[in-house]
């Protein structure tokens, strides 16, 4: 009788072993699948880091903007304008460019009566001037910029835009050109009422 007590107690500590191996197992595999290795997420942008901002010439206002490198190796660039005597601060403009382009804020950026202000926007080699509002409202034809380059194309002059060096005037921006030999050409001004360029004397 002894040797059949000593039996079932034993048969029953294998059974009670068994489910219980069998329990932690499961768990284990359960809670892997709901939490996946950190290898296994998709990579993010990196950090945002600060471009060099711009202020008006009564330092009233400035323009400022970030960048943060995207996981596929191309930037994302945010831009905003603050009122520094009133501490408000509203979004200009945001894009995201391939690998190898960029964008910057030239220290130049204002009109000398802080309503309008440009951006620098080199894509494949080719820098482009975006022209915006201060207020960050739409152009009267409805655009949020306007584009040198794409006027400057549309004008059809044999001439490459070498720079754009700032403001001779509220509507005016100094455009600085290249001859096809690479020699300097003659200088325009951009008129943003108009979108017209006007060519100046040497």
């Amino acid at each position: 009788m002894k040797s059949n007590s000593s039996f079932l107690i034993l048969v029953a500590v294998i059974v009670l072993f068994a489910a219980a191996t069998y329990v932690v197992v499961t768990f284990s595999h359960s809670t892997q699948s709901q939490n996946p290795i950190i290898g296994a997420l998709q990579p993010t942008a990196e950090p945002s880091a600060p471009l060099t901002d711009a202020k008006t010439g009564d330092g009233k206002l400035k323009v400022s903007g970030t960048s943060a490198k995207q996981h596929d190796g191309g930037m994302k660039y945010t831009f905003s304008v603050t009122d520094i005597s009133a501490k408000s601060t509203w979004t200009l403009y945001e894009a995201t460019v391939a690998a190898g382009d960029s964008m910057a804020i030239p220290l130049n950026s204002w009109t000398p009566d802080n309503k309008v202000l440009f951006l620098e926007k080199t894509v494949g080699g080719v820098t482009d001037y975006l022209v915006f509002r201060g207020d960050a409202k739409p152009w009267p034809d409805g655009q949020q910029f306007l584009s040198v380059q794409d006027y400057w194309t549309t004008a059809g002059k044999n001439l490459t835009i070498r720079t754009a060096t700032g403001w001779a005037g509220n509507d005016l921006l100094i455009i600085y050109t290249a001859k096809a030999d690479g020699s300097r050409g003659p200088n325009f001004w951009f008129v943003t009422e108009t979108h017209k360029f006007m060519q100046l004397a040497h």
